[in-house]
């Protein structure tokens, strides 16, 4: 089985990587920059014929070309797309919110993902699996917000949402599986030491989903446990 993981420096795309190899996967490994990946070249060093690291700004398209170029005819069984940015996220009250940094946090957390799928959609559609696993957030979630706030980082993740349930539907024919999966709040860069849970927990929880899925659940959101949130 083939696995493809975008942001697997750190957090949660490194853990998809260990607990895959662990499983006897192989996995493509991405980074938006090849510095200061330690964590990634010492799981290298002990598991080098399952572990392949490729650069990838998955902004930057010609990037995203030579990343496809260098796969050569491996096909893709499941593609994370786990790769993101805060931005926003922190409070910014109504009134003080500015156009830059809105766009730049859309672009990375909403189009982005959907691009790289587009690029992988012929290696995932002769692959056994045919899974897209996208990482959202349930702030994303329009029926879960009863706090307010977080403009920019909610409709990023509401935005990825809309797009990811639109491939859903159009690649269900062709027994194409797209998920979008709440990791929960982990103990990570982004959510901080003191979240609920670690990443080996929102690991496990993600990858026991995924290889149930059934391709009648494609396009459904999910979080870690397998409980159905909101749009």
């Amino acid at each position: 089985m083939n696995i493809l993981i975008t942001g697997s420096n750190r957090g949660i795309g490194l853990g998809l990587a260990r607990a895959y190899i662990s499983k006897g996967a192989y996995v493509i490994a991405t980074c938006r920059t090849l510095e200061n990946i330690e964590e990634l070249e010492t799981l290298n060093s002990s598991y080098g014929d399952q572990l392949k690291i490729l650069q990838l700004d998955v902004t930057k398209q010609k990037q995203l070309v030579s990343l496809d170029e260098e796969l050569g005819d491996l096909d893709i069984d499941i593609l994370y797309l786990n790769a993101g940015i805060t931005g926003g996220r922190k409070a910014v009250p109504f009134g003080d919110l500015e156009s830059q940094e809105w766009g730049e946090v859309l672009i990375v957390n909403s189009i982005a993902p959907i691009l790289v799928a587009q690029r992988m959609l012929p290696r995932i559609r002769k692959s056994g699996s045919k899974t897209i696993a996208i990482l959202t957030s349930q702030m994303g979630s329009i029926g879960n917000n009863t706090t307010g706030g977080s403009y920019i980082y909610r409709s990023s993740k509401a935005a990825l949402n809309a797009g990811a349930k639109s491939m859903a539907q159009d690649l269900k024919s062709e027994g194409v599986k797209v998920i979008l999966l709440h990791p929960g709040w982990v103990q990570t860069d982004m959510g901080g030491p003191n979240a609920e849970i670690t990443v080996e927990q929102s690991v496990a929880g993600m990858v026991t989903l995924i290889e149930r899925l059934r391709i009648d659940e494609s396009g459904s959101f999910f979080n870690y446990k397998g409980e159905k949130l909101p749009w």
